[in-house]
């Protein structure tokens, strides 16, 4: 019982963790970025395509840190739910 009382808690303590607000973009500041290109002077294909796509990767970049943290923190919860099952379990087992 004392496992799944623990499993239990882990699972609370890494959901929580999981449902936090996070930083994470999924498009550019198209506005901004067109402001930039314009300011370098970079008007004329492929130029732009290429900016843009560097933009993108730079936003990919800056989550990648993030999405890592919910990864670890998704599979700590998992682990947590199945140590809180199991130990209950037997201890239900051996209750009975």
């Amino acid at each position: 019982m004392v496992f799944g009382l623990i499993g239990a808690a882990g699972l609370l303590v890494f959901v929580v963790l999981l449902l936090r607000p996070y930083e994470l973009g999924f498009s550019v500041n198209a506005p901004a970025t067109y402001r930039a290109l314009w300011k370098q002077e970079i008007l004329e294909q492929p130029m732009v395509d290429l900016a843009l796509a560097d933009a993108f990767e730079e936003q990919r970049e800056s989550n990648t840190k993030i999405v890592k943290r919910l990864v670890g923190f998704l599979a700590i919860a998992l682990a947590a739910l199945v140590l809180e099952t199991t130990g209950l379990a037997v201890a239900a087992a051996l209750a009975s």
